[in-house]
């Protein structure tokens, strides 16, 4: 089973390019048109109301159009173009929908009480600055107006490579009910606002062949549990706590002590052999969970501190002297390391520790929010969440780590060049909701990733080659299984909705998660 690959801009004009040679003139554009067609029928009713653009896009809507009127459909058609401006081919789809006598409006309508489906062909992938102000205020009316809108490829006014709104604060895009995106998937669909804009997803690859995807220097793919198989694998019965590694928490100074125990419960529950939280509180016993084995940290450290295993280091760190003695002891050390919240805030200030962190041989994962990938960049975060993949793809070979980058469509993103498996640098992840606004679920994140690295790495220990390689798709794991655990709990109708929900609540719902998706893989 393929993953749903995702094409930037840049390399979706290649293939676009390689296939059309293939294909009889107008092609692509046909192709589009019976799939967006086929789709409007099968999940919309008519009348239709088409919007038709200047580019190739308002090509494909307007052959849309003419195969809708042959479906016996009631449509009408807005051209916002000169026809004299139109490419050839949209130019040519302009002059048989005129043959067929397709009912042409001169303006936009002021009213929608007559349509039943609006399909937005405005502009596609290569739209670049913010739509006029007459057309932007026609399609705020048109969002709040309830009628379904099928976007094709991509909701006009969205940027396709960043999922951020063209003209920033200012700016509109259309917000579809559903959107019909050709060829494959591009991130902007998936991250950042994408998600909020276009709806319900579906890819048509217009029959492409995977010759002509060949090479995408920089192809992603959609995160799904296909992807990550070995990350998670069924427990044997001849197993003991020490077959599935051990995880070593640094933080939780005073007064952010319950992050170093969101963290340690988040690696129990996720499976982890083993759990020792290094507290810089000077924290005891977990009342709640005693399991976990609580270690005093006020000192400086002592590389025996750490045994073989996985540290994650940050949750509730601070800044103070045994703050920063345990972070360089954490990079000093052999073991596979989870850099998260205060760690990265250190990690930004000096200029050695990123040479140390450099340096290492074991797997490194860091998992920053935008704030954070800002300070390691230098930037500031509207920079980072302008374009996401860009700073994710920075941090990843500024680093040489697999970097998390958190928020809507986290995106996970591996160093080109290092010995790993074949397939995609970065994935976007499709789970999640905004339940996870809320203090906590990052440590939370940070505790699973640990575990189910060192669980995996535990189990392929006679295979070093491969860890890098295991690293990231055991942070593709976490990130998938920690948006399902808050996709589920939030369905349930007992909690009406995503306001209030505690990174807590998240643990037993991911453990849950994490045991139905090894069987069912396992079952595959």
């Amino acid at each position: 089973m393929l993953a749903m690959r995702l094409l930037t801009t840049t390399d979706l004009r290649l293939v676009e390019q390689r296939a059309a040679q293939a294909l009889p003139a107008r092609g692509l554009m046909l192709k589009a048109a019976r799939a967006a067609a086929d789709l409007a029928l099968a999940q919309f009713r008519g009348p239709y109301l088409v919007l038709a653009g200047p580019g190739n896009n308002g090509g494909d809507a307007l052959e849309t159009a003419l195969l809708l009127q042959q479906a016996w459909q009631q449509v009408c058609v807005v051209l916002l173009a000169e026809p004299s401006q139109l490419t050839v081919d949209a130019r040519q789809a302009y002059e048989r929908c005129r043959a067929a006598q397709l009912n042409f409006l001169p303006t936009l309508p002021d009213t929608w009480s007559g349509f039943q489906c609006v399909i937005d062909g405005l502009f596609g992938i290569g739209l670049k600055r913010a739509l006029e102000q007459a057309l932007a205020h026609w399609l705020t009316s048109l969002n709040h107006s309830g009628v379904p809108i099928l976007a094709l490829d991509i909701p006009s006014g969205l940027n396709a490579d960043t999922g951020r709104v063209v003209g920033g604060a200012s700016g509109v895009a259309v917000k579809a009910t559903q959107t019909l995106t050709f060829i494959a998937g591009k991130p902007g669909l998936w991250t950042a606002q994408g998600p909020e804009y276009c709806g319900q997803i579906q890819v048509a690859d217009l029959g492409v062949s995977e010759t002509h995807f060949k090479p995408c220097p920089n192809a992603g793919a959609l995160n799904s549990p296909e992807q990550f198989r070995p990350a998670l694998r069924p427990r044997q019965h001849d197993s003991h706590k020490g077959s599935f590694g051990n995880v070593h928490i640094v933080g939780g100074q005073s007064g952010m002590a319950g992050a170093a125990l969101l963290a340690g419960r988040a690696a129990l529950f996720s499976g982890a052999g083993r759990v020792y939280v290094h507290s810089l509180a000077g924290m005891e016993l977990d009342p709640l969970h005693p399991e976990l084995m609580l270690r005093q940290a006020q000192h400086r450290p002592d590389p025996s501190d750490l045994s073989a295993g996985v540290n994650v280091c940050g949750p509730g760190l601070g800044s103070s002297e045994p703050a920063q003695a345990w972070l360089e002891t954490c990079l000093h050390s052999p073991n596979a390391l989870v850099l998260d919240a205060d760690a990265l805030n250190l990690l930004a200030q000096d200029l050695a520790w990123k040479k140390l962190l450099q340096a290492r041989q074991a797997p490194t994962v860091l998992t920053p929010h935008p704030l954070e990938a800002a300070r390691l960049l230098q930037e500031q975060a509207v920079e980072v969440n302008a374009d996401r993949l860009r700073a994710a793809r920075e941090l990843a070979e500024a680093y040489h780590a697999t970097v998390v980058l958190k928020g809507a469509g986290t995106i996970i993103m591996r160093p080109a060049g290092l010995p790993m498996t074949e397939g995609p640098v970065w994935r976007i992840n499709p789970t999640g909701n905004p339940g996870l606004a809320s203090a906590g679920t990052g440590d939370v994140l940070a505790g699973v990733t640990g575990a189910l690295i060192a669980g995996a790495l535990q189990h392929d220990r006679n295979k070093p080659l491969t860890a890098l390689a295991l690293a990231f798709d055991c942070a593709c794991a976490a990130v998938w299984l920690h948006g399902k655990a808050a996709e589920e709990l939030t369905a349930d109708p007992r909690q009406a909705g995503t306001i209030g929900l505690t990174a807590t609540e998240l643990l037993p719902a991911l453990r849950r998660c994490l045991n139905e998706l090894t069987n069912d893989l396992a079952r595959s």
